[in-house]
């Protein structure tokens, strides 16, 4: 029988499995490969539903999705929390440290680790963040046997907070959703043909300060005098433009 892994987020964002490279669709091949069965535990809002999504040499990868009460940027479902449901799992991993449900878990079961971005504050209000570090890092680091991040900054991150015994493991990635050619629209044919034309930087993600956008652009200004042709392409979403922001 194989060992069984919990690979879970709990953002209270629902996410949709075909139309965007989710990182626990990577990580749960992954396991697949190396031996695991893995379920990709997510919340969804309403029309919750579950389906094994890969098999490898005798193992599964399936994602569920469960329902959840939403508090700011918490997802809670306790039912996770269970006895009867973490038992079955040999290891438990939970998406970030800011998150109550990683905090919940690593209170119920001996066997969770932690997989955590560089993320600063994801709190509605900053004052939100040294008081969750004060009432939860000392006891997330004592109970949670294990610490990955997704890079040196986040680990940087961490380790002053407070976390200690922190292993880099970077970004899971599912890399056959670019096996399979696709037809390319014709405004993306635009952008591709305007880099093969051009030097050209290229930011694929959130045009936001959470992704430390300003520091982008203080970057491309840096680039700029020593490579004045060099042109930026920016490509995601924002609540304002880009223009606007500049």
């Amino acid at each position: 029988m194989n060992k069984k892994i919990l690979f879970f987020r709990s953002a209270p964002y629902d996410e949709d499995p075909k139309g965007y490279n989710i990182q626990g669709f990577g990580i749960a091949k992954a396991f697949c490969r190396h031996g695991y069965d893995c379920d990709f535990v997510l919340f969804k809002k309403r029309n919750q539903t579950e389906e094994v999504f890969y098999e490898y040499n005798g193992c599964r990868a399936k994602f569920i999705e469960l329902p959840r009460v939403r508090f700011v940027r918490w997802g809670i479902n306790l039912d996770v929390c269970k006895k009867e449901f973490l038992e079955q799992y040999d290891y438990i991993i939970s998406r970030e440290y800011y998150q109550i449900m990683t905090y919940l878990l690593s209170k119920k079961a001996d066997n969770v680790a932690m997989y955590s971005g560089p993320y600063y504050n994801l709190f509605m209000t900053k004052i939100f963040s040294p008081i969750y570090d004060l009432l939860f890092t000392k006891k997330m680091n004592r109970n949670i046997k294990y610490k990955f991040v997704k890079s040196v900054l986040a680990q940087e991150f961490m380790e002053k907070k407070g976390y200690t015994d922190i292993y880099n493991v970077g970004v899971g990635l599912d890399m056959e959703r670019f096996v399979n050619e696709t037809e390319i629209k014709p405004e993306t044919q635009k952008i591709v043909d305007f880099m093969k034309n051009n030097r050209c930087i290229l930011y694929v993600g959130a045009l936001s300060d959470r992704k430390n956008y300003p520091f982008l652009l203080k970057v491309y200004e840096k680039i700029l005098e020593k490579a004045p042709d060099v042109k930026f392409v920016m490509i995601g979403k924002s609540k304002t433009t880009a223009l606007a922001k500049l």
